[in-house]
């Protein structure tokens, strides 16, 4: 699987910033931080649901799937609340985090180890726990205690999530899209409990 990520990370920094989501110091470190909560939260649907936490095991699933697009209130009354839009959440939320440091996605050797790491591991507690400790590595604070936001990490757990999926037979690329669109309809700074 391959996504555009300079595409779609151009374009999560745009509803971010529409949205009045802020980036920059301590908001970064808050983005990082809602990120693994996005694959907890993944976790929690597991635990409270079982199988049913899956999109593809709904009993609507091929009907969403043949749709040209969800509309809002399709995606938030059957997809919202899936392992698969979790994932999403957070590769989203990276992707908006190196989209407004203009991080250069291109493969590097952390990446590729990264990578290889996460092909080892089969469920999603798994995934969920190594994304989360590789996430708590991408802000590093200088001799000056500000951060610094490494984007070769950004990358490498962008790349494990695809690696991830792919090898589960999830079409990250299209819940991505399906879950942009849905941000777009969100109100500022998300204030309406949705």
């Amino acid at each position: 699987m391959t996504i555009n990520k300079y595409q779609s990370s151009k374009e999560a920094v745009e509803t971010a910033k529409e949205h009045g989501f802020p980036f920059g110091g301590e908001a970064d470190i808050k983005n990082l931080d809602d990120a693994v909560g996005e694959l907890h939260e993944g976790s929690r649907h597991i635990r409270e649901n079982g199988d049913k936490a899956w999109a593809y095991n709904l009993k609507e699933w091929t009907w969403l799937k043949e749709q040209k697009t969800i509309h809002y209130n399709t995606c938030k009354k059957y997809l919202l609340n899936t392992v698969e839009m979790e994932i999403a959440d957070c590769h989203i939320r990276l992707q908006s985090i190196g989209g407004h440091y203009q991080a250069d996605f291109g493969e590097s050797g952390y990446s590729r180890l990264v990578s290889l790491t996460s092909s080892n591991i089969e469920s999603y507690e798994g995934l969920s726990l190594y994304c989360a400790y590789c996430i708590g590595k991408i802000a590093k604070p200088n001799q000056n205690g500000l951060f610094k936001i490494r984007p070769d990490l950004i990358h490498a757990v962008l790349e494990a999530l695809e690696l991830w999926c792919s090898k589960k037979g999830i079409d990250l690329e299209w819940f991505i899209k399906v879950k942009m669109e849905f941000n777009k309809g969100r109100p500022y700074l998300h204030l309406e409990n949705d």
